[in-house]
């Protein structure tokens, strides 16, 4: 699997173009359509925890205007913006334009952390006609009114809404669509960490209780979704009343017809042996984490303010190999960092080599404004950071390839996420891509165990070794396809 390069993965849903190229908004144009509701369209930038408030705000909206219109114009725009990087931030301005070009009439609200940086003049919020902060996403409804009437500019201080009432309490159009669904279960950080942005327009950091996730993960269970990941800005700090991280997974676990539950990206310090006994143990659980490791030299983290050294690192992840029969690991690394000599940046390729990540999350420092780290001295220019991300990616590629060669001939078991020419697709349980040649009548989100019979450098080949198990398919749910 490729590499994230420094860019934030993002979704978007699209309406049609008017023939006439128009997105009308006067009631009489709406009835027309045979709809009198505001037509409403989110696109979506970064992280799974924007990915995952996009879809609890089209829960808000849903009703009361047509979300996500399929067939006509959009009225109003809902850009989910971020900002962790500088080219996070310039994607989000840029789709901002491409709107505009598309719905030229339409109004273009910005929500989230690009809108929260232009409120303190750290950035330009585009073209947008209303900018609303993340604390409005849980009151997205009085942004969409003030939005319709008129109000434009920014909104200001969000009203205080407990992070327990951002959910999605009902099944919303596409939910069925899709096989892997994320629940935001933390928000915000009480770190320090001198690059980060996001931990300073995020506030600090809240938990939302095991009660109010199991509901949630039912409700997505329900309307179709085999898989959950367990999301937010830092996991490492959910401590909710009710228990923490360990007690999550086991309760999600027992949702029924969940077939899988992951855990999006941890730092180190969150690697509890409590955690790992309940990643060892619950049935449903997927051996694999994603740790933010950021560098594997220890100057670099000092600088960084990061909370642990290389040493725990690799204490913590010899510990989960221990601990968890056949789990992998992704990370996020950050080269170029201020002060970072080709020493320390040999230290995190030789790392990365040594633990054998299967996912990389690659970023090149971005100055931010607001952190810490800008006024570090020893700052590296843009060519060095280059270079430094392909060598790095380059070493990366080489070490996967050879842990995927090595496991020829295993046995996994494989969630159907799309067919391909030629077979079907999607990832294993320890977060490997594989694609299964078949022309046997599946469908997403049914699970096949297969052998891996080749590699292909970034994923496998397999070919399955038994029926099927069917992913609520009319009177054959959870049966095997026979």
């Amino acid at each position: 699997m490729p590499p994230f390069l420094g860019y934030p993965c993002h979704a978007m849903t699209a309406c049609k173009d008017d023939p006439e190229g128009r997105a009308p908004t006067d009631a009489a144009a709406l009835q027309a359509t045979g709809d009198d509701r505001p037509r409403i369209l989110f696109r979506t930038f970064g992280c799974r925890v924007n990915q995952y408030e996009s879809d609890a705000m089209r829960t808000q909206l849903s009703g009361r205007y047509d979300v996500d219109c399929a067939s006509t114009p959009a009225d109003l725009v809902i850009v989910n913006g971020c900002t962790v990087t500088a080219l996070a931030a310039s994607k989000t301005r840029k789709a901002i334009r491409q709107t505009r070009r598309e719905f030229p009439d339409a109004i273009v609200v910005l929500i989230g952390c690009l809108a929260e940086t232009a409120a303190r003049n750290w950035g330009d919020p585009g073209e947008a006609d209303l900018t609303a902060g993340n604390g409005w996403k849980r009151s997205v409804g009085d942004v969409v009114r003030q939005a319709l009437s008129g109000q434009r500019g920014d909104l200001g201080d969000a009203p205080s809404v407990p992070i327990e009432h951002e959910s999605i309490t009902a099944p919303f159009a596409g939910l069925g669509n899709r096989v892997r669904g994320y629940v935001k279960v933390q928000d915000g950080c009480s770190g320090a960490c001198t690059y980060c942005q996001t931990r300073l327009v995020r506030g600090p950091s809240q938990s939302k209780s095991i009660a109010a996730v199991a509901s949630e993960a039912r409700v997505m269970v329900d309307g179709g979704v085999p898989e959950l990941v367990l999301s937010g800005i830092n996991l490492s700090e959910y401590r909710p009343s009710d228990g923490d991280l360990a007690d999550l997974i086991r309760e999600i676990a027992q949702v029924p017809g969940l077939r899988r539950v992951r855990l999006g990206s941890l730092n180190p310090e969150g690697v509890s042996d409590r955690l790992l006994d309940a990643l060892a143990t619950a049935s449903t659980a997927c051996p694999h984490l994603h740790i933010a490791v950021q560098s594997g030299d220890d100057g670099v983290l000092r600088r960084m303010n990061r909370r642990y050294t290389v040493a725990d690192v690799v204490e913590r992840i010899e510990a989960a190999r221990a601990a968890v029969r056949g789990i992998t690991f992704g990370t996020d690394i950050i080269v170029g960092f201020p002060g970072e000599s080709e020493t320390a940046f040999d230290h995190t390729c030789l790392l990365i080599e040594q633990l054998r990540f299967i996912n990389l999350h690659l970023f090149r420092y971005s100055r931010r404004a607001g952190t810490a780290a800008i006024h570090l001295v020893d700052h590296l220019d843009g060519p060095v950071k280059h270079r430094r991300a392909s060598v790095l990616e380059h070493r990366w590629r080489i070490a996967m390839a050879q842990w995927l060669a090595e496991r020829v001939g295993e046995h996994r078991r494989l969630l159907i996420e799309e067919q391909q020419a030629g077979g079907w697709r999607g990832y294993t349980e320890d977060y490997v891509d594989l694609l299964l040649p078949s022309d046997s009548p599946l469908r997403p989100g049914d699970i096949v165990n297969v052998e891996v019979t080749a590699s292909t450098g970034s994923g496998w080949i397999g070919k399955m070794v038994s029926a099927p198990t069917l992913w609520k398919r009319d009177r054959n749910q959870g049966e095997p396809l026979t």
